[in-house]
């Protein structure tokens, strides 16, 4: 039973973390907002990077990002591994002119000893390679090096990549804990001449100049609302509109499950409710991410339900998803958000989890826990990582069949030790 007259002692020291979290923040976001004006206000590109696979929170925290960026008057664009999902279609209008998704077949390689970057992009009709000199060396050049038909499409694409990397004074890196999770864009984000990473993963990577990480914020979406202010009192004006306040909510109730998750604080609610104030409509958003379900995510639930089984007694669910379910059921990645949440929400489950072969015949692994059990430590140990509660990996060259049997005997066996009752 709750008792809401006796607060706990945890809650008084989770206040005080997030206190001491948004001074720390506080500090590196202005040494941010200095270096934005110091080298990127008049002829800079500012080039934003969400991780691979964005879901709510990378794609709202980005498009809301570069909105409150553009209208402080920097010129910005988002750089994508792929293009927004149709979940999140309706922020796609918000994004015109600021979003653009990397083609599959271009691949850039880094010599940081030599500073020079090389793009390869290839498709059935041609190959290019273009060579990128460090900053104020040489112009960007490309060569045709295979002699056939080109596409016009690569070709200008080619050119506008070459232009963004040309430009590009600050890179940032939002919502992305690892240097995996930029996938094929590392190499360009570790281009940039200054980098940002604003995060709140409890994950580690190489510490950059301006890190800003906060592992007490339920999403980075909460993070740039505390970003915007300090900018605002800069620029001279107010930033926020109803769109990117749309953007940013987007962000915070995709990662609370609608504030329904752990991660959820007292500072969660206060940014939502700035949020509100300056004009998202949150029953609209709730309705679209939560409310609503396709056909498609309706059959892959099935599946998933027709192939559950628990292990540890009950204490973890497991199910998963194979190559073509995805074809069968006419699903898209996006389809399969939360499942893994549904899960854990059964009754005696403490930790869910939920495999799928991905296109390339690797393992994702998704996991879900309660506050007994720290999945994202688990994960790191697996090369992925995330929060206590959810948290992600991959695995490489494994069949469906080893993956389950080798997680599902690890993972019962850490839940038997721990005599979770």
């Amino acid at each position: 039973m709750i008792d809401l007259h006796n607060p706990t002692a945890a809650t008084a020291e989770l206040e005080a973390q997030i206190k001491s979290d948004l001074v720390a923040t506080e500090a590196i976001f202005k040494e941010q907002i200095k270096c934005l004006y110091e080298t990127a206000l008049d002829d800079g590109l500012v080039v934003i990077y969400p991780h691979v696979r964005a879901d709510g929170d990378a794609l709202g925290a980005c498009i809301g990002f570069a909105l409150i960026l553009k209208a402080a008057g920097f010129d910005v664009i988002i750089l994508s591994e792929e293009p927004i999902a149709e979940k999140f279609s309706y922020l796609s209008d918000m994004a015109v002119g600021l979003f653009y998704p990397v083609p599959e077949s271009i691949q850039v390689q880094v010599d940081h000893q030599n500073g020079i970057s090389e793009q390869y992009a290839s498709t059935s009709e041609t190959t290019w390679k273009i060579s990128v000199a460090t900053a104020n060396e040489s112009e960007l050049a490309s060569t045709e090096e295979t002699k056939v038909d080109s596409s016009q499409a690569m070709s200008e694409s080619l050119s506008h990549l070459n232009s963004i990397l040309k430009r590009q004074v600050v890179g940032i890196a939002l919502d992305s804990p690892g240097a995996d999770r930029l996938g094929r864009r590392e190499n360009m984000f570790e281009y940039a001449p200054r980098r940002f990473i604003i995060d709140h993963h409890p994950a580690e990577r190489q510490l950059d100049q301006y890190y800003a990480k906060r592992t007490t914020a339920s999403a980075v979406c909460e993070m740039i609302v505390d970003f915007v202010p300090l900018l605002e009192k800069i620029a001279g004006k107010s930033l926020v509109t109803p769109e990117i306040a749309t953007c940013l909510l987007t962000g915070i109730l995709t990662d609370t499950g609608r504030f329904s998750y752990t991660n959820t604080t007292s500072h969660t609610l206060e940014s939502a409710a700035a949020m509100l104030r300056a004009g998202a409509q949150i029953r609209e958003l709730t309705a679209h991410l939560f409310d609503t379900m396709s056909p498609a995510r309706m059959q892959l639930i099935g599946l998933m339900a027709q192939r559950l089984t628990y292990y540890a007694g009950g204490k973890l669910a497991v199910s998963y998803f194979e190559q073509n379910d995805f074809d069968t059921c006419g699903a898209v990645e996006t389809d399969t958000d939360g499942l893994v949440g549904m899960l854990r929400e059964v009754a005696g489950v403490d930790v869910s989890l939920l495999l799928q072969v991905t296109d390339t015949g690797d393992l994702r692994c998704s996991l879900r826990s309660s506050d007994r059990f720290n999945v994202g430590q688990y994960a790191e140990t697996m090369g992925g990582g995330g929060h206590r509660a959810a948290a992600g990996f991959t695995l490489f060259e494994m069949s469906l069949e080893q993956g389950l049997r080798q997680l599902t005997e690890h993972l019962t066996q850490q839940l038997e030790e721990l005599r979770l009752d």
